[in-house]
């Protein structure tokens, strides 16, 4: 009877089977299916303990990778280590383990992820708006526009568009007021308590002002540098003169400005990203800003189709302006 279902054991875990579906299948619990395999294995020949041994490291590879994947899946929906803990009935320290496993195999683009995510669960508990709520393009007008008074821990921003304070406000439902900015211009300013500052400063936000700022780090620039482009760009027209030196003609002219660190990483991403030529920042007044100027047609239009392509967050009245110099782009000047 031992020997019938020791031999029935055997067989079917030759049948790729696991200990749990052959206990099933055979009413016996986990504990003498386990048993009778280790009874199995020691009696049975060389080839078939090389069967046996293969079949047992694909059965636990392929549950690994269950538990990977199903442990992988919760934390991609923002899930904590301890609810991912209660919904796969492990302890916490398995799914840390499980987590340690993924970022090894999986590499650099899932650790990002993972990284984010955490940080974002970190913050979370402050109930405050952090980095990580923000979408990119909203980054980008943070970065444009966001100033700190760490007194009062209030962020200010101040802009003549009213359209970029409106997007602060959709995020902190806080109103805005006016005020007389320079050349007689209107000024809209929101203020607010409700950001974490520290989870941006964490990810490379610095004041205006500061002698270096940079992009923080993202998996990609397009959406963050929408925001931060239209508020710090321009087009314009400059005067250039024909072979004969008598014809002029105004030509469309397209420029980005910012601290030079700034600068320079938009300048290597339009290179690397868009395929347009590398420019040589343009020096100012003001040491710490530098332009990029962009004088190409084609160049204008690639990085314009590259910036709004697909998009879902921008403002109307900057693309408006854009295509409709983009339809004229030269002007005779008599």
């Amino acid at each position: 009877m031992v020997r019938e279902r020791v031999n029935r054991v055997l067989q079917l875990r030759l049948e790729s089977k696991t200990i749990k579906e052959i206990s099933e299948k055979l009413n016996l619990s986990d504990t003498t299916i386990s048993d009778d395999l280790k009874v199995a294995y020691e009696e049975s020949s060389d080839l078939i303990k090389e069967k046996l041994d293969v079949i047992a490291y694909e059965i636990k590879s392929k549950y690994k990778d269950k538990k990977l994947n199903q442990t992988l899946k919760l934390r991609l929906q923002g899930r904590s280590i301890n609810e991912i803990s209660e919904i796969l009935k492990c302890s916490p320290s398995t799914v840390r383990w499980r987590l340690r496993e993924i970022e090894k195999e999986e590499g650099k683009p899932i650790i990002t992820k993972l990284d984010k995510i955490s940080k974002k669960l970190k913050h979370k508990k402050k109930d405050r708006i952090t980095f990580y709520d923000l979408t990119d393009y909203e980054l980008g007008i943070f970065w444009g526009m966001g100033s700190y008074n760490q007194e009062n821990n209030t962020a200010t921003f101040r802009e003549t568009r009213k359209y970029f304070i409106e997007v602060m406000k959709n995020i902190t439902n806080n109103d805005f007021y006016t005020q007389d900015g320079s050349k007689g211009k209107t000024q809209y300013v929101l203020k607010s308590c409700l950001f974490d500052m520290d989870s941006f400063i964490e990810n490379g936000w610095t004041e205006r002002n500061s002698q270096i700022r940079d992009m923080p780090y993202l998996e990609g620039y397009k959406d963050f540098m929408r925001g931060y482009i239209e508020m710090h760009s321009g087009l314009s027209y400059n005067i250039r003169y024909g072979r004969n030196k008598r014809k002029k003609q105004k030509r469309l002219m397209f420029r980005i400005y910012g601290n030079y660190k700034l600068i320079d990483s938009i300048n290597n991403i339009l290179h690397e990203d868009v395929g347009v030529g590398k420019k040589t920042p343009q020096k100012t007044m003001n040491e710490t800003t530098k332009i990029l100027n962009y004088t190409s047609l084609k160049e204008i239009e690639e990085i314009s189709n590259w910036l709004i392509g697909a998009a879902d967050q921008y403002c109307n009245e900057y693309w408006d302006e854009l295509h409709y110099k983009l339809r004229n782009p030269i002007i005779e000047v008599s």
